[in-house]
């Protein structure tokens, strides 16, 4: 197999923790992919901050799809920014204004996070690390004309139903709810998923499907998955994913995509 691409999504895949992985581990693995030009790509739904922290060393060396897909930044510059449509937003806010203010949820802008004043203080500390900037609002409208990447919530009762509330008032629009994992989901435009960033680089660099090796464990990592031919969901996956991928990684906790990388480079 000719490998081009490596692309891996981050919480529940390629860290081991809550912000940690292997890094001695990590290092030695990275600097053979440079060896043999093979380019690493971070596919997350996470923002540049969080990003740019946990890699303090290769961020610039990096190529991070971004904010699920909707924010593409190869080696320190932005090659393309996504964003919610405007009216559709504003009607969304309206809606979870009025039936989930109550909720832990943020809103993912171009440069800042923007929280409700009511969010408990507790969630406020620990959404501030990963944010440049966070702004704080009494009311989601306030920022209907922002621009705006994904609107974040995590729910710690009633999952179900509350994402089949807001999954019935979203179809017929161009927004669509994905989870995340610990209970989180994303709402976002339908065309913004992470395969949209792997689609581009793919078409810049000129690189086929078999050449790409993927590694994922949510629904937000299916469109990716499903793209290239070496796929692998890891051993915590969900089983939705676990389905579409072509081959299994160890889990996350035992550094699962440096395993097989390892295993990989070693064999050529």
């Amino acid at each position: 197999m000719t490998l081009k691409m490596v692309v891996t999504d981050m919480d529940g895949t390629f860290l081991s923790g809550y912000n940690s992985y292997n890094e001695e581990r990590f290092a030695r693995v990275f600097t053979e992919l440079k060896k043999r030009e093979i380019p690493l790509v971070i596919a997350t739904g996470n923002n540049m901050k969080r990003l740019t922290d946990l890699f303090p060393n290769h961020a610039n060396q990096l190529t991070f799809i971004a904010e699920n897909g909707a924010q593409l930044v190869h080696r320190g510059e932005e090659l393309y920014s996504l964003f919610m449509d405007m009216t559709e937003q504003e009607q969304l806010l309206d809606f979870l204004e009025d039936s989930f203010s109550d909720e832990h949820l943020f809103l993912s802008g171009k440069d800042r996070i923007y929280i409700l004043s009511s969010l408990p203080v507790e969630q406020k500390n620990l959404l501030s690390p990963f944010f440049n900037r966070m702004e704080v609002i009494p009311h989601l409208n306030q920022v209907a004309n922002q621009p705006i990447y994904r609107i974040t919530m995590q729910v710690e009762e009633d999952f179900n139903r509350k994402t089949a509330m807001i999954s019935q008032r979203l179809a017929g629009t161009n927004l669509r709810l994905v989870e995340t994992g610990f209970n989180c989901f994303d709402i976002l435009p339908k065309a913004v998923h992470k395969a949209v960033g792997l689609k581009f680089l793919m078409k810049e660099w000129q690189i086929s499907p078999s050449e790409i090796m993927v590694f994922g464990d949510s629904a937000n990592d299916l469109e990716m998955l499903s793209l290239v031919d070496q796929s692998y969901a890891m051993a915590n996956a969900t089983d939705v994913v676990k389905k579409v991928a072509n081959f299994m990684a160890p889990a996350n906790t035992e550094d699962g995509v440096l395993r097989v990388l390892e295993s990989f480079l070693g064999g050529k």
